[in-house]
């Protein structure tokens, strides 16, 4: 009982229903705080329900193609990505190896990426589309995604693919 004393007698955030706390475990330069340093008291009575939401300042973990944190930088301006699936069948949009959305056929859905985001399009587990964004294709960009073999020969092609909306 003497280390449930001791948890309790230093800073700590009662619970009560409906509420949440909050605490920065860095510095205003993204530097880790060790003041920061915290820990969970043990539950007396009742059951303890927690949640964790970790939110960085700098890229971390595989996401090197993610938005940098730049004044003025492209990779900082948000752009609205639609996919317009002309497959036969259902496709898996990916953005980078994640699975984002399995879209219908006929289907199309809306993302919000930054440039240089690689979007890939699976049809029956088989790479059929891949596209690279970039800023210089405008804020809100069309794709259509067909398959190869859907698409008219090279010589029948009167319009190409337009990327605004």
């Amino acid at each position: 009982m003497g280390q449930v004393r001791k948890c309790y007698s230093k800073l700590a955030f009662k619970p009560k229903k409906a509420t949440a706390l909050l605490f920065y475990s860095q510095t205003g330069q993204g530097l880790r705080d060790d003041l920061s340093l915290h820990g969970a008291c043990p539950v007396l009575e009742g059951t303890k329900w927690g949640a964790n939401l970790w939110v960085w300042n700098r890229v971390r973990h595989g996401l090197e193609n993610g938005p940098r944190k730049t004044s003025n930088s492209a990779a900082t301006t948000e752009i609205t990505a639609v996919f317009v699936n002309r497959a036969p069948g259902a496709i898996s949009l990916r953005w980078q190896d994640t699975e984002m959305q399995t879209v219908g056929a006929g289907q199309r859905a809306s993302f919000n990426t930054y440039e240089t985001h690689e979007w890939n399009a699976f049809y029956e587990d088989k790479l059929i589309w891949s596209h690279t964004i970039l800023l210089e294709d405008g804020r809100d960009q069309l794709f259509y995604i067909d398959r190869a073999e859907d698409l008219p020969d090279e010589g029948d092609v009167v319009n190409t693919y337009e990327t605004e909306l």
